[in-house]
């Protein structure tokens, strides 16, 4: 027993084989859990008709097993006596592991929900692409207030930096008045569903086949082979017939 009382880097040789048995045991328990259990969810998730169960499974798959190999490195290292330096690093990278995986949860929500919706409206290609349009802008703003949150526990004083870009987004939307405008009439136009690719419509004194719905601008052609080109907040403010 000497041996193992021996002491290094302020723990003991016992200390170092009792963290790495914690983390060998989490494992083991992780792996079984991943190859019994989830197993077995997987199938029965299949034999059932509602898609939501699988979405959860594969959710468990992706990053609750990822966070349960993470938790056990946690929990075994915090057996020993760490140096403030090296609790600090520990931390912030759990912290950051936490962030990350939880705003791919809220992301993978998101687009579970938009492929519902999708899939309800008859899984129409036109659909599909402005989805992934706004997907992309969900995307960017979910990460950006996921580095706000991680900036802010590590200490970093964000609130200045907010107060600047709250200010410059004042300025960028009066600028950008007109195009936030047509975007949020994009926005009603697909899902509200007005009109749709494909369908014949008249506005005012112009008729024609709509071709295609953009996030500024809704493209027609006319009988005489003409592309009109609408800005969608003059299609959103005005009497359409479908």
């Amino acid at each position: 027993m000497g041996i193992l009382e021996k002491v290094i880097w302020s723990n003991r040789i016992l200390d170092y084989l009792l963290a790495v048995l914690a983390f060998l045991i989490s494992t083991l328990v992780i792996s079984i859990f991943k190859k019994r259990i989830l197993v077995s969810l997987r199938k029965w998730a299949q034999k059932t008709k509602t898609t939501f169960d699988d979405f959860l499974i594969d959710l468990l798959r992706k990053i609750g097993l990822p966070l349960m190999y993470y938790g056990a490195f946690y929990l075994s290292v915090n057996i020993l006596k760490l140096s403030s330096f090296l609790k600090r690093i520990i931390d912030t990278l759990g912290v950051a592991v936490l962030t990350f995986f939880t705003t791919k949860l809220i992301i993978n929500f998101i687009n579970y929900g938009f492929r519902v919706y999708w899939t309800k409206r008859g899984k129409d290609i036109a659909l599909e692409r402005s989805l992934k349009g706004i997907l992309r802008i969900v995307k960017v703003v979910v990460w950006c207030l996921a580095i706000v949150f991680f900036l802010d526990n590590l200490g970093f004083k964000v609130s200045t930096v907010i107060a600047g870009l709250g200010i410059g987004g004042v300025a960028v939307a009066l600028a950008a008045q007109t195009i936030l405008i047509d975007l949020f009439s994009y926005f009603s136009i697909i899902f509200d569903r007005p009109f749709e690719v494909g369908d014949f419509i008249i506005i005012d004194d112009y008729l024609g086949t709509v071709e295609y719905i953009g996030i500024k601008t809704t493209r027609i052609r006319s009988l005489s082979g003409e592309q009109l080109v609408f800005s969608n907040t003059d299609l959103t403010d005005s009497r359409v017939r479908n």
